[in-house]
C-alpha cells in the first residue's frame, strides 16, 4: 500500500523526472522545453509558497501533486493553484490520483484557501473527472509559440 506525505529536498530529482515525463506525454511537451535546472528551481519555488505532496510505494515516488497558495489575479482572494499533478501510468487504475487530490483539498482547507484550481491537459479525460468531483469549468487556455 502506498503512503502520502509532503515531499522533502531528497525527492527533488524524482519530482523533476516525473515533471519531465508529464511534459513528454502531454501536449505541453510540443510547446515547452524547460531544462532540468529550471524544474529544480520550480520545485524550490513551489515549496516556498506551497507544497508538493507525494505518493510513495516501497520507497519509490509513484505520484505527486504540486500546489501553491496565491492571490487570485482578479480578486486578490487566496486560493490553491495546482502546478502539476502526476501519477505514473502504471498506477493510474488505483486510487493514487484521487487520494492525492483529497490531500490537496485537505492542505488547502487547513490554510483557509477559498478554492482550488485544477488544469486538464487537452485531449485527456480529466475535465470530465473534475466535473464529476464538483468543479466548474471556467475557461480553456490556448498557447501559440511565437
Amino acid at each position: 500500500m502506498f503512503t502520502l506525505r509532503p515531499s522533502t529536498a531528497a525527492d527533488t530529482p524524482r519530482l523533476v523526472a516525473m515533471a519531465q515525463r508529464f511534459l513528454a506525454t502531454t501536449s505541453y511537451g510540443a510547446l515547452l522545453n524547460p531544462d532540468p535546472d529550471w524544474l529544480v528551481a520550480l520545485v524550490d519555488a513551489v515549496l516556498e509558497n506551497g507544497t508538493v505532496l507525494v505518493a510513495e510505494l516501497d520507497g519509490v515516488l509513484i505520484g505527486m501533486i504540486a500546489l501553491s497558495a496565491q492571490p487570485h489575479i482578479l480578486t486578490g482572494e487566496f486560493f490553491c493553484d495546482e502546478v502539476c499533478w502526476w501519477v505514473e501510468p502504471e498506477f493510474r487504475l488505483g486510487s493514487v490520483g484521487e487520494q492525492l487530490l483529497q490531500a490537496a483539498y485537505d492542505w488547502a482547507n487547513t490554510r483557509n484557501l477559498s478554492m482550488i484550481k485544477m488544469v486538464a491537459p487537452a485531449g485527456t479525460h480529466l475535465g470530465k473527472f473534475y466535473l464529476a468531483q464538483g468543479f466548474v469549468e471556467v475557461e480553456t487556455s490556448f498557447l501559440k509559440r511565437l
